[in-house]
């Protein structure tokens, strides 16, 4: 039996920017011969293809544009070219929304932390985030953490945990996490060329 092959969208990009300056005819024509590449890396770095369209379109506008000044070197190899510019804008929207997914998984973190004993790690959709966190956080806000999961009180997780009262093993634990994302957010954030040296 033949296997089924996702269809190729059709391709189909503005031909004029915003302000009606026409997009170079060689770029365009790079845009075509690269569109199922574009696909497959779109749907491989954000996991879906029907925003490929958008992120040629503003990468080959923006080629376009920098093609445009006269100051410019000439592009040997078009299509390469726009190919690696569409993969940078690609990494930037990905890092940009795992970022903000980020955010909103301290939020769950912490809904998670309040339930009671039902709290179960494996079962947590953002399971390679929270393992990540978790491996930024120090040990005392690592055993906070596992203590709220078992069902404790903030009461009950201050007497196991040697603080004065709830409130203060909560407040610990609220410093602990955001020194947690502090961490991992500047072991995530791109590195300039200089800093790699």
């Amino acid at each position: 039996m033949e296997e089924w092959k996702r269809p190729i969208s059709p391709f189909w990009i503005r031909d004029k920017d915003d302000f009606g300056r026409p997009l170079d005819p060689n770029v365009l024509s790079a845009a075509r011969r690269i569109w199922e590449r574009v696909l497959s890396l779109t749907e491989s770095k954000l996991n879906d293809r029907t925003r490929a369209a958008e992120v040629l379109e503003l990468t080959a506008l923006a080629v376009s544009r920098t093609l445009r000044r006269h100051d410019h070197e000439p592009v040997r190899d078009l299509d390469a070219y726009l190919y690696w510019a569409c993969l940078r804008r690609l990494e930037r929207i990905a890092a940009k929304e795992n970022r903000v997914q980020f955010g909103n998984d301290l939020g769950r973190l912490e809904r998670m932390a309040a339930k009671a004993a039902s709290c179960r790690l494996d079962g947590f959709p953002g399971e390679f985030q929270l393992n990540e966190l978790l491996s930024c956080m120090d040990a005392r806000t690592r055993r906070l953490f596992t203590l709220r999961c078992q069902g404790y009180s903030w009461q009950e997780t201050a007497v196991r945990t040697g603080h004065l009262n709830g409130h203060s093993a909560e407040v610990q634990y609220c410093k602990g996490v955001k020194a947690a994302q502090q961490r991992l957010t500047r072991h995530l954030a791109p590195r300039s060329p200089k800093e790699a040296d």
